[in-house]
Protein backbone atom coordinates (compact mmCIF):
# COMPACT_ATOMS: atom_id res chain seq x y z
CA UNK A 1 0.00 0.00 0.00
CA UNK A 2 2.67 2.18 0.51
CA UNK A 3 3.04 2.52 -3.86
CA UNK A 4 -0.51 4.10 -3.54
CA UNK A 5 0.84 6.62 -0.99
CA UNK A 6 3.31 7.29 -3.40
CA UNK A 7 1.68 7.74 -6.91
CA UNK A 8 -1.90 8.46 -6.29
CA UNK A 9 -1.61 11.98 -4.36
CA UNK A 10 0.86 13.25 -8.23
CA UNK A 11 -1.80 11.01 -9.87
CA UNK A 12 -4.80 13.25 -8.46
CA UNK A 13 -2.92 16.63 -8.73
CA UNK A 14 -2.71 15.90 -12.47
CA UNK A 15 -6.14 14.77 -12.97
CA UNK A 16 -7.64 18.39 -11.46
CA UNK A 17 -4.91 20.60 -13.67
CA UNK A 18 -6.22 19.02 -16.88
CA UNK A 19 -9.89 19.40 -14.92
CA UNK A 20 -9.31 22.54 -14.57
CA UNK A 21 -8.42 23.70 -17.56
CA UNK A 22 -10.84 21.95 -19.83
CA UNK A 23 -13.16 23.96 -17.62
CA UNK A 24 -11.47 28.05 -17.59
CA UNK A 25 -10.20 27.71 -21.31
CA UNK A 26 -11.96 27.89 -24.53
CA UNK A 27 -9.11 27.07 -26.77
CA UNK A 28 -10.06 24.08 -28.52
CA UNK A 29 -6.35 22.86 -28.40
CA UNK A 30 -5.79 24.02 -24.97
CA UNK A 31 -8.61 21.60 -23.62
CA UNK A 32 -7.38 18.97 -26.10
CA UNK A 33 -4.27 19.41 -24.13
CA UNK A 34 -5.97 18.93 -20.41
CA UNK A 35 -7.62 16.39 -21.62
CA UNK A 36 -4.42 14.48 -22.32
CA UNK A 37 -2.89 15.57 -19.28
CA UNK A 38 -6.30 13.89 -17.12
CA UNK A 39 -5.32 10.75 -19.11
CA UNK A 40 -2.13 10.70 -18.03
CA UNK A 41 -3.37 11.27 -14.17
CA UNK A 42 -6.01 8.40 -14.89
CA UNK A 43 -2.88 6.13 -16.23
CA UNK A 44 -0.62 6.52 -13.37
CA UNK A 45 -3.39 6.07 -10.72
CA UNK A 46 -4.12 2.94 -13.02
CA UNK A 47 -0.54 1.49 -12.75
CA UNK A 48 -0.22 2.54 -9.36
CA UNK A 49 -3.23 0.29 -8.62
CA UNK A 50 -1.82 -2.40 -10.54
CA UNK A 51 2.14 -2.36 -8.79
CA UNK A 52 -0.01 -2.27 -5.71
CA UNK A 53 -2.44 -5.38 -6.20
CA UNK A 54 -0.09 -7.19 -8.56
CA UNK A 55 -2.76 -7.18 -11.40
CA UNK A 56 -1.46 -6.73 -14.90
CA UNK A 57 -4.75 -5.09 -16.67
CA UNK A 58 -3.65 -1.63 -15.49
CA UNK A 59 -0.27 -1.94 -16.68
CA UNK A 60 -1.88 -2.92 -20.00
CA UNK A 61 -3.98 -0.76 -19.94
CA UNK A 62 -1.69 2.49 -19.71
CA UNK A 63 0.89 0.33 -22.87
CA UNK A 64 -2.66 0.65 -24.99
CA UNK A 65 -3.47 5.03 -24.18
CA UNK A 66 0.49 5.77 -24.72
CA UNK A 67 0.01 5.63 -28.51
CA UNK A 68 -3.50 7.70 -28.26
CA UNK A 69 -2.20 10.48 -26.43
CA UNK A 70 0.99 10.16 -28.82
CA UNK A 71 -1.49 10.43 -31.77
CA UNK A 72 -3.50 13.62 -30.38
CA UNK A 73 -1.00 16.39 -31.44
CA UNK A 74 -0.70 14.81 -34.72
CA UNK A 75 -4.10 15.28 -35.26
CA UNK A 76 -4.27 18.36 -33.95
CA UNK A 77 -1.80 19.94 -36.11
CA UNK A 78 -3.88 19.18 -38.69
CA UNK A 79 -6.57 20.80 -37.26
CA UNK A 80 -5.63 23.92 -37.32
CA UNK A 81 -5.06 24.79 -40.36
Amino acid sequence: MDILNQFLPPALMLFVTGLMGVMFKRNLVTIFMCVEIMLCGATLAMVAFAAAYGDISGAAFAFFVGPCCGAVPALLSGAER
